[in-house]
């Protein structure tokens, strides 16, 4: 009898914050890729302390009266939903503190258009190799209607930052966290595109402005040079 308000008041709070912790430290194991195990795991930690909780409430109902069995289960209670709602966002705090881990620790892609002196852009120094997966999106054209465009998703949120010329205004500097980019594919290209759908691809080629309604992403659209598998 004597152990119980012991194991409840300075047991539960002890147990749960190993819980916690022994749950982050699993997730931060688990491949970012592999998110379907994350949330099985955060499942199966919420049924456990669900169950740890009903049986302590049972020990409760029956070593303990009036009111301090109602104080003892409200303090049971508390923290049970408490870690209960800890772990249940843990998947997604996790996914998403490696991708924004990723932008910290890598600089931004370089997306800067380069002139040559007679005002033409110097395709060899933008161009670029990114890698991600192939995918599509779902837009609509103000005349066209709906329609589909190619984009690559990347593993992580990538920061793009480039400088970029038009006719009419000065040179403009665009900074943007993007976790996808339209890709702009001639007939070869887009004849890999469809046949590799759903799969990594490494694709060079270079950013550009997107400025009208056929661009589906923004700030920046991919004209793509060459595409193919990821090696």
């Amino acid at each position: 009898m004597k152990k119980l308000p012991l194991l409840i008041y300075i047991g539960i709070p002890i147990i749960y914050l190993i819980v916690l912790i022994a749950t982050s430290i699993l997730m931060m194991a688990v491949s970012e890729q592999t998110s379907n195990l994350m949330i099985a795991i955060a499942i199966l930690v919420v049924l456990l302390i669900l169950v740890y909780a009903i049986y302590l409430m049972r020990r409760i109902s029956n070593l303990c009266s009036g009111k301090s069995r109602w104080v003892a289960m409200i303090y049971l209670w508390f923290f049970s939903i408490c870690l209960v709602i800890s772990v249940a966002v843990l998947p997604f705090l996790t996914k998403a503190a490696i991708g924004w881990g990723h932008i910290i620790n890598d600089p931004c892609i370089d997306a800067s258009e380069v002139l040559n002196s007679n005002g033409s852009y110097n395709l060899p120094k933008m161009t670029k190799s990114i890698q991600g997966t192939l995918g599509s999106k779902n837009a609509i054209h103000p005349s066209r209607g709906d329609f589909i465009s190619p984009i690559l998703t990347f593993k992580y949120p990538e920061c793009v930052s480039g400088t970029f010329f038009s006719h009419e205004d000065e040179p403009e500097k665009i900074v943007s966290t993007i976790t996808h980019i339209q890709l702009s594919l001639d007939e070869e290209e887009m004849a890999y595109y469809r046949k590799n759908k759903g799969n990594e691809a490494l694709v060079m080629g270079y950013f550009s402005k997107s400025y009208n309604a056929n661009h589906t992403t923004h700030p920046f659209i991919f004209i793509v040079e060459d595409i193919g598998e990821v090696k």
